[in-house]
């Protein structure tokens, strides 16, 4: 994959708070969650370090559907690089995927003019795949996903093509599901104490890195062909 796939990905800061975004449809378009941009319609869309390669621009809410929570901005200008989408979504399940976080404005100790938008990546695998009670399609991500990283782009090692929207995490605490679960489990699965330590370590390794929830790419791409045929398509149009 390019490295300069990391220009086509952009912190989105406002004064209700940050979030992600990613560049489509050659960089004059960027995607988000809805729930990032939910509380204002402009923002500041920042990628790289100032004092190396870097972008800004300035971005306004087009669209939001609050169902799929997907939202689309404009930027004041194309930025430089853009991701495509995959028709196909993730095709194997066992495929290596990859997010990405932003550590500097994830970190509450750096103050807020120190923080720069350097992006860092982090590996995922397919953990499963539902329809929510509201009929969207979601995908869960077995990899490291936490706040800040929602908006994000969810992108195949082997394609380089986009295959999700990052929008939530689920998480749940490692200590208490083991001290809960292990009396009952321990017997099928340990047969000694060393045995015993070692499947605890590897549950809570697992369990540690929660299930990042992401909008498939098929969904993407329909939202956006809805967008792009609608006649009377307004500033700020909302479903």
């Amino acid at each position: 994959m390019s490295l300069d796939m990391e220009h086509a990905i952009y912190k989105l800061v406002g004064s209700t708070g940050n979030g992600t975004s990613f560049a489509v449809e050659g960089g004059r378009l960027l995607l988000t969650a809805a729930h990032v941009v939910e509380e204002r319609d402009d923002w500041l869309a920042v990628t790289g370090d100032p004092k190396g390669r870097h972008f800004g621009c300035k971005a306004r809410v087009g669209f939001v559907d609050t169902r799929n929570d997907v939202a689309f901005l404009e930027p004041d200008r194309p930025v430089p690089e853009a991701l495509d989408l995959s028709p196909s979504g993730v095709v194997n399940d066992e495929e290596p995927l990859i997010v990405w976080d932003c550590p500097s404005w994830q970190d509450p100790e750096i103050p807020l003019p120190m923080r720069d938008a350097k992006l860092r990546r982090r590996a995922a695998v397919l953990s499963r795949r539902w329809v929510t009670s509201q009929g969207t399609e979601r995908i869960g991500l077995a990899g490291h996903v936490e706040p800040g990283m929602s908006g994000g782009p969810v992108v195949s090692t082997s394609t380089g093509l986009v295959v999700g929207l990052v929008t939530a995490l689920w998480r749940v605490d490692p200590a208490y599901v083991v001290e809960t679960w292990w009396d009952v489990a321990e017997s099928q699965y340990a047969d000694s104490a060393e045995e015993k330590e070692q499947y605890v370590e590897s549950l809570k390794a697992h369990l540690s890195l929660g299930l990042g929830i992401a909008v498939p790419s098929k969904s993407l791409i329909a939202l956006l062909g809805t967008w792009r045929d609608s006649p009377n398509r307004t500033p700020h149009q909302s479903r």
